[in-house]
């Protein structure tokens, strides 16, 4: 070969691959600029595992069915691989000598001081120990969940990300790029529960994003939605076939008159809600505050439904004074909702309360306000503790309604048709008649949703619930959060505070449900601390928020029960998730409140085994507790021992850092981050070519 020739196909080889590379990279543009991850997560995401419930009809052959639907081909996902569903989880043991021993210090109703501070010890029944195991961190790398929103927009198949497409694209490329999505994007306050149909734990955590990067003011939230296996490990790419309420759609079908659809797992929920791309001063749009729970629909399903409050606008008539015509216009409310991630809905006229024709013919999750009865609708409301009553659901078949509490001291329960169109909500119970719906709520609120200390005794030992349980009695075990400012360490302190509600119906004609209060802890640290809200100053600690919020109970499993000394001896142990400071999605496992529970030192919850020679003394006492008044006692004590818990940890703090000042006298320096400069400089370019 020639030189010359040797040349010329040097030239040629070059030339083409500069052909080659201005190919690609107007291809890589047409995609989305700035987007190198994009190839990869495609390529790896393209194909999802698929999972049946286990009651899925054995009768129907399910790769015929995946061939022939076309709902599993609109998705764009090729499902190469079925699997079965999951055994359930196997008992968690104490382990290893890491579990910590976290105290629980209990006040109960039994005593009545008269909110007298100086007798609270009267009122406490237990000083015990939990052990809980080291939290497991959950949270998925912000940069992730951006680029699946960036794939799922350049797929095309997803409307939801669609719809804020506007908001995002194409800052959240360019985040990507620079590495800066955490700066932006916050993952926090995971609610946890156990899909026993799949052997699937499922978390519905609070996705928000604040385009000028500060936490506590973000434009909106969305509500993101993983799995995780029984070893808590994220189960990613995973398609389940759920049941639904429509046939209404490509992604629907049908098989022996039961309507079913494929949900993808991770996903942001599409959540309806209002936003106005052409108001740059909104915020705080969004579901806020999510917390899930399993209900039971009139298809003998078991499903998730999550509890959040939102921003919406509503018509309101408009006095001006005139009597020839009626004027209304629109405000904006922040009201409690629920949503059913497996159920759909066309349009958001619920949300906006007008049609919106770029809205109406899209698919969301269906969602339903909750109203309460006989009262203006108010601007804010949140908060709400959500229940499920196994009685209740007997009476009808299935959940129908939804039981929330919606105060703690001086006691109100809410009652929910969670079935009709309207929503609407009734207090089935309140101590103080009259009581305005407006009145303040006091510190303790929110936390986890109730889980059912009788459907935990009955899920494996039911023979035993008549023993254990008075009759016509129901009882929920929770963590709510007192949120106490300037108490000892920063402006806002929260922990979790053990409740235990208690309802008694009493028999006969006139039946009446009485509920009540009666147990709280004081704060409960679980073995967890707290990380600075600014995570650039480690040391402060007590500035700002210091804040251990619950948010969910995934399982609580009764693993033995026994006999001991005339006592109850139980082995069990509660999945609780966290969030640490509105930054994390922590899980814990706790052992032993159960155990706790069964033989509280009064004597007026459950009842000790045959064996206990006092067993008909103490079903009488428990019969005559029901009648004792309720009162805010035991809530004003464990308020007041959770004060002194956060003066005593305020107190540890301060001394930590003056320790820590000594050695590091530098420590307040924020370094600077040259690639949050950059994607600064990128939007801003970004907005003046617009």
């Amino acid at each position: 070969m020639t030189k010359q020739r040797q040349r010329y196909l040097v030239a040629l080889t070059c030339f083409l691959v500069v052909l080659i590379f201005l190919y690609l990279e107007l291809r890589h543009h047409s995609l989305g600029r700035h987007m190198p991850s994009y190839v990869k997560l495609e390529k790896a995401d393209s194909s999802m595992k698929l999972q049946f419930p286990a009651s899925f009809s054995k009768d129907i052959s399910k790769r015929d069915l995946i061939k022939n639907s076309a709902a599993f081909k609109v998705t764009g996902f090729r499902y190469d691989r079925i699997i079965q569903p999951g055994k359930p989880t196997a008992p968690l043991r104490k382990s290893t000598n890491l579990w910590a021993i976290s105290m629980l210090r209990i006040f109960g109703f039994g005593v009545t001081i008269g909110l007298n501070l100086d007798r609270c010890n009267e009122a406490l029944v237990s000083n015990s120990t939990v052990l809980v195991s080291p939290k497991k961190n959950l949270n998925t790398p912000l940069t992730n969940i951006v680029a699946r929103m960036i794939r799922e927009i350049d797929r095309g198949r997803d409307p939801y990300m669609r719809e804020f497409q506007p908001y995002l694209d194409p800052q959240i490329r360019l985040q990507v790029e620079y590495g800066v999505g955490d700066k932006h994007w916050f993952n926090m306050a995971g609610s946890l529960v156990y899909l026993k149909e799949y052997g699937l734990h499922m978390m519905v955590s609070r996705l928000a994003y604040s385009p000028d990067g500060l936490r506590n003011n973000p434009k909106f939230s969305f509500a993101y939605t993983q799995l995780f296996d029984v070893d808590w490990n994220e189960v990613n790419d995973m398609a389940l076939i759920v049941p639904t309420n429509t046939n209404d759609g490509d992604r629907f079908f049908t098989v022996e008159g039961k309507n079913y659809t494929i949900a993808h797992y991770p996903s942001i929920l599409p959540v309806p809600f209002y936003h106005d791309y052409n108001d740059p001063g909104m915020k705080y749009l969004g579901p806020e505050d999510a917390r899930v729970i399993l209900v039971q629909n009139e298809a003998g399903h078991e499903e998730p439904l999550i509890v959040y409050n939102l921003h919406h606008q509503k018509q309101i008539l408009l006095d001006d004074d005139e009597d020839d015509y009626i004027l209304k216009q629109m405000a904006f409310f922040r009201s409690m909702w629920v949503s059913w991630p497996w159920q759909f809905q066309r349009g958001k006229y619920a949300i906006e309360d007008t049609k919106n024709e770029l809205f109406d013919n899209r698919i969301y999750n269906r969602a339903k306000e909750l109203q309460i009865k006989n009262t203006q609708r108010e601007k804010t409301q949140k908060n709400w503790t959500p229940f499920v009553s196994e009685g209740a659901r007997s009476d009808s078949g299935y959940d129908k309604h939804l039981f929330f509490v919606y105060r703690w001291s001086h006691l109100q329960v809410l009652k929910c048709d969670i079935t009709s169109d309207t929503g609407k909500c009734g207090f089935t119970y309140t101590v103080q008649e009259n009581l305005r719906v407006t009145s303040k709520i006091g510190p303790l609120r929110g936390g986890t949703p109730m889980v059912s200390l009788n459907s935990v005794i009955g899920a494996r030992f039911h023979h035993l619930l008549p023993e254990m349980i008075p009759e016509g009695r129901e009882i929920w075990v929770g963590f709510a959060r007192a949120h106490l400012w300037r108490c000892g360490c920063g402006n806002d302190f929260y922990r979790p505070n053990l409740v235990v509600l208690v309802k008694d119906t009493a028999n006969g004609e006139n039946s009446t449900d009485l509920y009540r209060l009666s147990y709280i802890s004081s704060f409960t640290p679980l073995g967890v601390d707290a990380i600075p809200w600014d995570p650039l100053r480690p040391l402060d600690i007590c500035k700002g928020t210091n804040a251990v919020i619950p948010n969910g109970i995934s399982q609580w499993d009764a693993h033995s029960v026994r006999e001991s000394a005339g006592n109850w001896a139980v082995d069990d142990t509660l999945s609780l998730a966290l969030s640490v400071s509105d930054c994390t999605v922590d899980v814990v496992h706790v052992q032993g409140v159960l155990n706790t529970l069964l033989n509280m030192r009064d004597q007026l919850l459950t009842l000790p085994p045959a064996g206990n020679p006092n067993r008909d003394v103490l079903r009488e006492r428990v019969k005559k507790g029901v009648s004792m008044k309720p009162s805010n006692d035991n809530i004003v004590c464990a308020m007041e021992e959770s004060t002194k818990f956060c003066a005593f940890y305020g107190e540890n703090v301060e001394n930590r850092k003056k320790m820590a000042e000594i050695y590091e006298e530098e420590y307040e320096t924020v370094p600077e981050d040259e690639n949050l400069e950059l994607y600064r400089f990128a939007v801003e370019q970004l907005v003046s070519e617009q």
